[in-house]
């Protein structure tokens, strides 16, 4: 980020200093003098200083024409350009203007004297800023080419979540739709992939899950096992002790019959996990809650409440909306209390306080990139004194006597006080306009009638998927493990479930595909709840809830 040079000159002593400085520079470069023929005896030990006292020598009035030309544009770049916004900024305004002090010292020099040795300081500092900018030029090129190297180093030490974050940015797939024939393998592929590994990890989170109730024998007591010697023995006995590998592949595969695991216990889980957790919340939604009602609340979240429509579902952009105009509201707040303070008022709940009374309060629009504001009685001191100052000035330049002087008096000091007194009605004005946009019971009443309505089809809908799910059940006879008998076939494909696939909204709802395709087989509870397009699990999905089971 830059900042403007005019945003950091605020005080009027610093910019009429500036301004004098880039007047001077400009008088001297459009005033530099033709440059005497120099002797061809001069050398410098520089090469490039050396390669313009030949251009000096060839032609004076050219070369003349072509440096105000150049010192000139490099000028305006210069007072053109902003200042990085860092910690260094101070140090950068600093740097810069004593080059351009040094530089109109220079130029005078040439001046008043024509000399060489004067040509030569002038030289010296040009070649100096041409080389500077070089070297700028190659380093912000070296930058661009090589900008993954540099944030890989520069967020080696950040902590390990940001790490990774910054490692591996968000970027949404591609559709599946507007991929090619190999791009869609790979697809599938890596979708595959992730897949088994959902369904390895929801096998083992059951698996461990009925060793600690007892359900299932625990494996490390079992003689055809290896033993691990790492175990405690006492841990051994304990049903709710977590023991550290015995959901291990090969453990797993001593232990257990893993064509029981696989056809009996993972079709069950996976039929239990859509019966608990899916049917029953959506028998629920239907049966007992309802429509989910829309009702007004007040946002405390700034200084002031502001009535808003609780919405069950996130609307971003009102939120954004309101999170600004909550910020702005504070801001407004804070900078009234601090203009009707009193002196000896504590304003440390609004900002930062500094020595000469002022206070920080972001967004107020103060003095400053602290953006720091006074209060009233501060400018009341200044405007009584301004008005004495005006009644004597006037007094001194009226010989005549009248006996009205304090009529004139008060009068000057009204045209002073007058801002004084308009600013607070302003402040108010803008404060109750932001707030009016968001109390205004009309439109709030039309905003909760528009979303109860949407809330109302979405429990239609939701009548609909179960009325659908029933009548499916109920036609097919479905129960756990039906799908060895049952007549109704699968259909869909691994490239429908890619088509279809979405990113999830909530930890709560499954994403992925399935690790078996199973065209051709029984239909499952699962696969009747995703006809009607509700949630569901097949094992491959991702599942991290607390099991119900």
């Amino acid at each position: 980020m830059y900042i403007p040079v005019s945003e950091l000159l605020l005080s009027p002593t610093h910019r009429s200093l500036v301004l004098a400085l880039y007047k001077s520079l400009l008088r001297n470069i459009r005033h530099l003098p033709v440059p005497h023929q120099t002797s061809n005896q001069i050398e410098h030990p520089h090469r490039e200083i050396n390669r313009e006292l030949q251009k000096l020598r060839n032609d004076p009035a050219s070369y003349r024409k072509l440096l105000k030309t150049e010192l000139e544009y490099s000028l305006q770049e210069e007072f053109r350009t902003g200042v990085p916004h860092n910690q260094f900024i101070g140090d950068i305004l600093y740097k810069r203007l004593k080059r351009g002090v040094d530089l109109d010292e220079a130029l005078l020099a040439v001046k008043e004297s024509n000399e060489v040795k004067n040509w030569l300081v002038l030289l010296e500092k040009l070649v100096h800023y041409r080389l500077k900018r070089f070297r700028d030029q190659v380093w912000r090129g070296q930058n661009v080419e090589k900008m993954s190297k540099i944030n890989e180093r520069r967020n080696h030490n950040k902590s390990g979540l940001r790490h990774v974050s910054i490692k591996g940015p968000n970027k949404r797939p591609k559709n599946y739709n507007k991929l090619n024939p190999n791009e869609k393998l790979d697809r599938l592929a890596s979708t595959l992939d992730e897949s088994r590994a959902n369904s390895w990890m929801v096998l083992c989170r059951f698996l461990k899950l009925s060793q600690q109730q007892s359900l299932i024998p625990n494996p490390f007591l079992l003689p055809n096992v290896t033993r691990d010697y790492n175990v405690k023995t006492d841990d051994l006995f304990s049903p709710s002790q977590i023991l550290p590998g015995s959901t291990k592949m090969s453990i797993m595969k001593q232990a257990y019959d893993m064509e029981y695991v696989n056809g009996i216990i993972k079709p069950s889980l996976e039929y239990d996990i859509n019966k608990r957790h899916y049917l029953e919340k959506l028998q629920q939604i239907v049966n007992e809650k309802g429509p989910q009602l829309v009702r007004v609340r007040m946002n405390t979240a700034g200084e002031v409440a502001i009535p808003i429509v609780n919405i069950p579902t996130n609307n971003t952009d009102k939120l954004r909306e309101i999170a600004l105009d909550t910020k702005w509201l504070v801001a407004l707040y804070n900078t009234e209390r601090v203009w009707n303070s009193l002196r000896n008022e504590s304003l440390s709940k609004c900002g930062q306080i500094f020595l000469d009374g002022s206070v920080a309060v972001k967004r107020s629009g103060g003095f400053g990139l602290d953006e720091r504001i006074f209060p009233r009685w501060y400018y009341d001191d200044l405007v009584e004194g301004e008005a004495i100052w005006e009644f004597i000035i006037n007094k001194a330049g009226n010989d005549r006597v009248k006996s009205n002087d304090q009529k004139e008096y008060e009068s000057i000091l009204q045209s002073w006080m007058e801002p004084l007194d308009i600013t607070p009605i302003v402040l108010k004005s803008k404060f109750n306009q932001l707030r009016s946009r968001h109390s205004d019971r009309k439109t709030l009443n039309q905003a909760q009638e528009e979303n109860q309505h949407k809330q109302n089809s979405h429990y239609d809908l939701q009548v609909r998927r179960l009325n659908g799910i029933t009548d499916s059940l109920e036609k097919n006879r479905v129960f756990k493990h039906s799908e060895i008998v049952n007549p109704d076939k699968v259909t869909k494909t691994y490239n429908e479930y890619l088509e279809k696939a979405k990113t999830p909204t909530k930890k709560t709802f499954p994403s992925g595909i399935p690790v078996l395709e199973r065209i051709g087989m029984g239909k499952t509870l699962g696969d009747y709840i995703d006809e009607q397009d509700y949630h569901n699990f097949k094992f491959g999905k991702t599942f991290k809830p607390r099991f119900k089971l």
